[in-house]
């Protein structure tokens, strides 16, 4: 389908909640281009699936092909505009020419133009805490609030809320961990000295050589300083130490993401970390695929639940680089039962759960250092273009960050049906676009 001959207005299919806040985000006066580049290749998409369904070519493997397609297409758009670090739009994550490759996990900061999935994220952690960790009466001299909702040094106040609420029958599981400071400060004192990362892998070089492959530099063992660079770009090791020493490894990668949040946001007080992980059953097991690290401050004088939202700041964090290729597989399964969901068996309902399930595993996954919300909505437009329905974002939401900022399926949901600002069937189904048809076509 040409699409040079597509006039659009403000009212895009495409959502315009980051153009609407920052218009020049990813270049500037570009964003009509983007429209038209992201309708052309979401129609001839829609084409090449259907001739490779036709053509008998397994679903498993056109998923890979599509997103390939995407991730070069969202690269390319990006280099055009002259966005900053352009090379890192569709550039995989779990690639050694990877930014984040050395990095434990990749982050997202929800400040600046992300503010309003702060809000959100806030009130549904403040909302699990409210219901599942109990607070503590405390009586000091001096001070007017008396609770703490930090209880014995020795147990951290944990609420796992959950269970098998997918609409696969498969498990989502959210952890809610709340850590003070005296945690915190044991943490890096357990990491330190003889207990070092670093001291680990000198003592264990053999075994870590052996089972990460790779010749370990010694002399980049001397100090903490030299160590720290050479461990963010080799990653293997540190898969290798996870392996030999998983709590070990655990504290590295809380510790890291403490000082990524310390040193984002310096100069607000902080007493108590709160630490949230979502587990998603993936084949047979239970992966993490993403979690979040916030704050809040208690200073014995107000309730620290009520100075979060104004004071505290949401870090995502995404999913391990090396659970990326078993996740993406079980995403290509989702794709595979969403193009072969037929309307005669199944409800408009169905079909939207689905492509919400794919769009909640797919944002977690990120498997690309940047551009997959882009690929997110090209492919949910895919799906629905594929089964014959014109659709439209709403411009009060971004499609994405509603995948990665509503803890619990059901509420997710929800608020992904809202997204859509209608859906209709089309007269011509998608699958029928081509450059004969195109002055019938364009109103897609």
């Amino acid at each position: 389908m040409s699409s040079s001959s597509i006039n659009y207005s403000s009212n895009s299919f495409l959502s315009n909640y980051l153009f609407n806040i920052s218009p020049d985000k990813y270049g500037k006066n570009k964003q009509n281009e983007y429209l038209l580049e992201s309708d052309k290749i979401i129609n001839e998409s829609v084409l090449e699936v259907r001739k490779q369904v036709e053509g008998k070519v397994k679903i498993f493997e056109i998923f890979y092909s599509v997103i390939d397609k995407f991730s070069n297409k969202r690269r390319e758009i990006a280099e055009k505009s002259k966005t900053d670090d352009s090379n890192l739009f569709g550039s995989k994550r779990d690639s050694k020419q990877s930014k984040y490759w050395g990095c434990i996990s990749a982050i997202t900061h929800l400040d600046g133009c992300y503010s309003e999935y702060n809000d959100l994220v806030i009130k549904q952690i403040q909302k699990i805490i409210n219901a599942n960790i109990k607070s503590k009466v405390v009586k000091l001299d001096g001070y007017k609030y008396g609770k703490t909702l930090f209880g014995d040094d020795n147990k951290v106040p944990k609420a796992t809320i959950g269970g098998k609420v997918l609409p696969n029958g498969k498990t989502l599981i959210i952890t809610t961990e709340i850590l003070d400071n005296k945690y915190m400060s044991k943490l890096i004192r357990d990491l330190s000295g003889d207990r070092s990362v670093r001291n680990f892998v000198k003592n264990n070089i053999e075994k870590l050589e052996e089972i990460a492959n790779i010749k370990i530099d010694e002399s980049k063992l001397e100090d903490e300083k030299k160590f720290a660079e050479y461990v963010s770009k080799e990653y293997a090791l540190l898969e290798s130490v996870k392996i030999l020493d998983k709590d070990l490894y655990n504290k590295f990668n809380l510790a890291s993401m403490f000082f990524s949040i310390r040193q984002r946001y310096p100069n607000t007080r902080k007493s108590l970390y709160i630490s949230v992980k979502v587990k998603r059953q993936v084949g047979n097991k239970l992966f993490n695929i993403m979690g979040y690290l916030t704050w809040m401050y208690q200073d014995y004088a107000q309730d620290p639940m009520k100075r979060m939202k104004k004071e505290s700041k949401v870090t995502i964090i995404h999913q391990n680089p090396t659970l990326i290729k078993d996740t993406l597989e079980e995403v290509a399964r989702l794709f595979e039962d969403i193009i072969l969901w037929n309307s005669k068996d199944s409800k408009l309902e169905d079909l939207q759960i689905k492509i919400a399930d794919f769009r909640l595993l797919y944002a977690a996954c990120m498997p690309h250092c940047r551009g997959d919300g882009a690929i997110g909505d090209w492919m949910e437009h895919l799906f629905y273009r594929y089964h014959g329905f014109n659709f439209s974002h709403s411009d009060k939401y971004l499609p994405c960050f509603e995948a990665l900022s509503n803890l619990g399926f059901k509420r997710y949901c929800k608020r992904h049906i809202k997204t859509i600002e209608f859906l209709e069937r089309s007269d011509k189904k998608a699958i029928e676009y081509s450059e004969e048809n195109d002055k019938k076509t364009n109103d897609m």
